[in-house]
């Protein structure tokens, strides 16, 4: 892995900030007042998505492959790997939750929902290939399914209701 590969992590939630921002400056805003509404929504939404986005994304993954194997007696393996996910999931769990904050102003409902796990899966595809993490198109996609479950459940509880969020 190389710097080349942390940047891509980094523009789009960059892009989401900035577009955050210029929104709120035309609407007769200042800068800097929009620049520091958009940072802290956005550490609240990466402080949740990092805390519980990597175990949320790995947990459907442990619990699948251990019922696909039938050794439902090994389900304790999912504690580690829960763990062991933030070596791999945190970063892009942070990203989708810089995103999701940066557009908080515009999310609401089912549109909340499918954004975390749009973006999860896309950021999380996004972050298996940079790191050469799978080899073929399958294990690509199974990786963004587990990134946008896990989208999805953070949004849930960030948007824990319909136009509010914490």
């Amino acid at each position: 892995m190389n710097n080349g590969h942390l940047l891509l992590m980094l523009i789009l939630p960059c892009i989401a900030t900035v577009f955050r921002v210029v929104i709120f400056v035309r609407k007769g805003g200042k800068v800097r007042t929009s620049l520091w509404n958009c940072v802290l929504d956005q550490l609240k939404a990466v402080s949740l998505y990092g805390l519980l986005g990597s175990p949320l994304g790995v947990l459907p993954l442990v619990v699948i492959g251990v019922i696909l194997k039938g050794e439902l007696l090994h389900l304790w393996i999912v504690i580690p790997a829960m763990l062991f996910s933030f070596l791999f999931g945190a970063l892009p769990a942070m990203a989708t939750g810089a995103v999701i904050g940066a557009l908080k102003p515009w999310l609401w409902g089912w549109g909340a929902l499918v954004a975390g796990c749009v973006f999860g899966m896309l950021l999380t595809a996004q972050w298996v290939v940079a790191i050469s993490l799978a080899d073929e198109l399958k294990d690509v996609m199974i990786f963004a399914l587990a990134g946008g479950f896990a989208g999805l459940v953070c949004s849930g509880i960030l948007f824990r209701r319909s136009g509010t969020a914490v």
